[in-house]
């Protein structure tokens, strides 16, 4: 469940190197941005590629598709996948379970691990599964029995770290390995995998003269070319770019701390979904119970659809356990129904 931002302790500029630490990611960034759509062909000239890798723009998370993917402002254990920089000001350690049902039989499970906070800053370890299901291979008799199968599965591993820079700024960075695995059962070639090292980049700001506004921007897939075959088939990751802001607007009519509301507002841009739009709200009572709603614009990818439209969600929490379970009103495009997304948390 999202913690109140405004009794959300922020912490000092404790780390010396923060400010070091700024200036390297924001190299990273500037980097990272300008190669991620580059590769050379086989004349070594410099081309652009298709974008690869769209399973990692597969939303996960209860409370941030319930929020209409509008988070990357918000200071949440979750934080992880979406802006890293929002790890800090946590209070614990953190276990999460994520797990949704996509289109026909593919499935997404991911577990993330989040320390509590040191003097120098959080970290934090993820591991998410997308399992594609099989697909039998026939051969040019229909009525032939099937000669194999064929399974896809995407694995992501990644970790975080994330700090306190000074004047109310925070950053973080998740440094990630994308591996793509089709094994294949009675193929010649016995399948093929590839795989790829990304970083995400995040920071967040929150003014201390406005208490419960907080800012936030990141840059995430940045990284090298998805190779399979040859460097020169390679194809670039999905970058996408995200700015956005959350304040809590119920301090505005009453000071009551049983109740806290918050609004969200939020732009991706980068790649083939063009400049998409998002926004979120949450109302939480005695930090027990949270009704959350949002909306997101699909985009111009087919991937786009995925939990755009209105979307609807509820969290609860009970002592250390956490519930978050969220649902989007519009079916995908392709898919009949629109399963819920649901995801457990555990704080130490």
């Amino acid at each position: 469940m999202r913690p109140s931002l405004s009794r959300s302790r922020r912490a000092k500029p404790r780390f010396p190197g923060g400010w070091c630490l700024g200036a390297a990611l924001l190299y990273v960034l500037l980097y990272a941005r300008g190669v991620a759509g580059q590769t050379p062909d086989s004349t070594g000239a410099v081309t652009s590629v298709e974008e690869c890798c769209k399973e990692l723009l597969l939303p996960l998370g209860g409370r941030i598709v319930a929020l209409g993917r509008a988070v990357v402002a918000d200071t949440a254990p979750d934080a992880a996948l979406y802006n890293p920089a929002g790890l800090v000001g946590l209070h614990h350690a953190e276990l999460m379970v994520h797990y949704r049902k996509l289109i026909a039989d593919v499935q997404m499970l991911g577990l993330s691990f989040v320390t509590a906070p040191r003097k120098f800053g959080t970290f934090a370890l993820s591991y998410t599964l997308v399992d594609e299901g099989s697909i039998p291979i026939t051969g040019t008799d229909p009525n032939a029995p099937e000669l194999g199968l064929t399974f896809s599965q995407i694995h992501e591993l990644g970790a975080t770290f994330a700090t306190a820079v000074g004047a109310g700024v925070s950053a973080g960075i998740t440094y990630r390995v994308f591996v793509a695995n089709t094994p294949c059962t009675g193929c010649v070639t016995g399948g093929a995998s590839g795989a790829t090292q990304l970083i995400d980049l995040g920071v967040q700001y929150h003014p201390r003269r406005l208490p419960g506004l907080s800012f936030g921007a990141a840059l995430v897939n940045a990284g090298l070319p998805l190779q399979i075959v040859n460097y020169e088939q390679s194809d670039r990751p999905p970058v996408r770019e995200r700015v956005g802001a959350t304040f809590e607007f119920l301090r505005l009519v009453q000071h009551d701390s049983t109740l806290t509301g918050t609004v969200s507002a939020q732009v991706d841009a980068g790649g083939d979904d063009g400049v998409v739009p998002a926004v979120g709200a949450q109302v939480t009572v005695g930090d027990v119970v949270s009704i959350r709603g949002g909306w997101r614009s699909a985009g111009n990818s087919p991937i786009g659809s995925i939990d755009s439209g209105a979307t609807l969600g509820v969290g609860l929490k009970l002592q250390r356990f956490t519930v978050s379970v969220a649902r989007a009103l519009v079916p995908a495009a392709g898919d009949s129904d629109s399963p819920f997304q649901i995801t457990f948390g555990m704080s130490f």
